[in-house]
């Protein structure tokens, strides 16, 4: 992978802990960029930026937002006012990463349950909304792929694009959801023509996902090379969960960044090694 290419860790496993907490941890491993998933409405507010600044300082960069899943409901939700929630939300979310520099805002589709004509349409229509706030300021939507939602597949994220019809929506490939629905992430590295954000963890069938790279069946030698061959120059994200960080969570961000680092050739910051 070219040496472009950024790597950084996910807020999201370090929940519940307080946000002063979550940067002391972040200080002791060598991945000095962050993707942030909000907690509350509070957090996605620009006004966070003072905060996520201060408790951060210089040594982070906070380069991609994921949409907060414990809110994500409101971007899909017909009802007026959760509809004019949703847009209060990408609002708020496109101030964060413009106050930021962000360069990612995540995105989901709608989940099965939600997937009815109404909550597709206004799912488009936000996302679109979205878009058009994120424009100005470099800002990319980046739609991720779950095992449940209605972007499941290569055709179906390439079926939203063309609905959502905005240059700066991109995809995002998760590489343990590709393994959850039985799919080869190398298909969605050769069929998204503008990979621009990589969710890493590893998969194993009966360990389930979001597992530490490097300890299930992915195959990291295949992502590289095909990533290699594609140009990628996104970024590449550490994204475990709370269940499989285990309970030395500074060790397992070590050992992650660092297979990640070596297998996909990812240069890190000479300083803040975290000692």
């Amino acid at each position: 992978m070219p040496r472009t290419a950024t790597l950084g860790i996910s807020t999201a496993a370090l929940f519940p802990r307080p946000l002063d907490d979550i940067f002391t941890i972040l200080r002791q491993q060598p991945a000095r960029h962050v993707e942030l998933m909000p907690q509350s409405p509070a957090e996605c507010r620009p006004s966070f930026a003072v905060q996520l600044k201060v408790v951060g300082g210089p040594d982070f960069t906070i380069s991609s937002i994921h949409f907060p899943l414990i809110l994500h409901a409101f971007l899909f939700n017909p009802y007026p006012s959760a509809r004019e929630y949703g847009r209060q939300l990408c609002r708020d979310l496109a101030g964060l990463a413009g106050a930021l520099g962000s360069i990612v805002i995540v995105i989901h589709s709608p989940s099965a349950k939600m997937s009815g004509p109404e909550f597709l349409a206004v799912a488009r229509e936000n996302m679109a909304y979205l878009c058009d706030l994120c424009a100005d300021q470099g800002t990319v939507v980046a739609l991720e792929h779950t095992e449940s939602g209605a972007a499941r597949t290569v055709p179906q994220m390439l079926e939203w694009a063309d609905a959502i019809c905005h240059p700066n929506l991109g995809f995002t490939l998760d590489i343990t959801h590709a393994h959850k629905i039985g799919a080869d992430p190398v298909d969605f590295i050769t069929g998204l023509p503008k990979l621009v954000h990589i969710h890493a963890s590893d998969y194993d069938p009966v360990l389930g996902q979001h597992l530490p790279p490097g300890t299930g069946e992915v195959d990291w030698s295949r992502v590289s090379q095909a990533l290699d061959r594609s140009g990628f120059q996104g970024q590449v994200v550490l994204e475990l969960s709370t269940s499989t960080i285990g309970a030395d969570v500074v060790h397992t961000l070590h050992q992650s960044v660092a297979f990640l680092a070596s297998t996909l050739g990812v240069a890190l910051p000479e300083t803040g090694s975290g000692a």
